[in-house]
Formats: structure tokens, C-alpha cells, sequence
């Protein structure tokens, strides 16, 4: 019987293991403009043992709008886990059938994240897609302290240094 090679082991454990793994950043980010005019995006290269594996931290934040908006994601290379701190008129629907299996809400009005534990029995082959479930995120309301929340979920650790403060306006509404 011939040994199972790193590749021909299930994605999903894959996924477990990194996300189980410290991890740690690198590179000097900054905010740069978006894919909407109305957006700013910062990227982090995320290092396993020092060494870069493909994975990213991204965020995405919306300085322009009037109540506090943002995303932060971790890719690899599909996003993994994802947090997306929405306005309260934003509606995220959970089916049904993710409802009595997890215990999560049907809708979620606001700020709510995509965890992997939630969203990896979704998951086929070698690609993520989407990751439909969500769960409610009520407790925290600040940038930085969300993004701390989102490392500490995810095993990165994040220094002082590489935490950028949220972008300001830089026009006029």
C-alpha cells in the first residue's frame, strides 16, 4: 500500500492544519485604492514558519460610508474565513437546512463571519467556492479590535508594526 503525498491529501485537512498552524505576517502594507472608487484594500503575505505557502490577509474597507464598514478575509488561495462588518440594513440569509444542522440564525442583520468550521462539510474537491454559513459578530465595534478578533480566530499573529489604523476620507461626501 503506497503512502498518501501531501497533495493527494483531503483539501479540507489541509485547511484544518493552517489554520491550526501559527502563522505569522510579513511584507509592509498600506492601504491602496480598491476595485470601487469607494474602497481601499491592504494585503498581508501570511508566513508559515517564516515562509511564504500563498496565503494572504486581505481587508477591504469602505471609509466613505457613513457607519463603519469593512471586510477581512484570509485566502488560501479561496477565501477561508471572513469576516464582513456590514451596516445594520445588510441582510445575510442562512438556509435552512445549515439552521437546524449548526444552530446558526436564519438571518443575520449587520456585522457577521464566515467561519471554516462551519462552512467545511460544504466543501468538494480542491476549491472552497463560497462559504454560504454565517454566524452573527455583536461584540466587538472597532476596527483594529475586529481585526485582532480575526487573527486570533485564524492563528495569525499580527504585531503592533504591520496593523494599519482604518483609512480616512480622503474626499468629501
Amino acid at each position: 500500500m503506497r503512502k498518501k503525498t501531501t497533495a493527494r491529501l483531503d483539501f479540507r485537512k489541509r485547511i484544518d492544519a493552517f489554520l491550526a498552524a501559527k502563522k505569522t505576517v510579513g511584507g509592509t502594507p498600506s492601504w491602496t485604492p480598491g476595485n470601487r472608487t469607494d474602497e481601499r484594500r491592504a494585503v498581508w503575505l501570511v508566513l508559515l514558519n517564516g515562509q511564504s505557502v500563498g496565503a494572504t490577509l486581505q481587508a477591504t474597507a469602505y471609509p466613505h460610508e457613513g457607519a463603519l464598514r469593512f471586510t477581512i478575509g484570509l485566502e488560501w488561495p479561496d477565501c477561508i474565513w471572513r469576516l464582513d462588518f456590514e451596516p445594520f440594513y445588510k441582510h445575510h440569509p442562512n438556509a435552512h437546512t445549515e439552521v437546524a444542522r449548526l444552530g446558526v440564525e436564519p438571518h443575520i442583520a449587520g456585522p457577521h463571519y464566515h467561519a471554516w468550521q462551519d462552512n467545511r462539510h460544504l466543501v468538494r474537491g480542491a476549491r472552497v467556492g463560497q462559504l454560504p454559513v454565517a454566524r452573527a459578530f455583536r461584540r466587538i465595534r472597532k476596527w483594529e479590535a475586529a481585526m485582532r478578533w480575526f487573527c486570533g480566530q485564524t492563528n495569525i499573529v499580527m504585531p503592533t508594526s504591520q496593523m494599519l489604523d482604518f483609512p480616512r476620507r480622503d474626499r468629501l461626501l
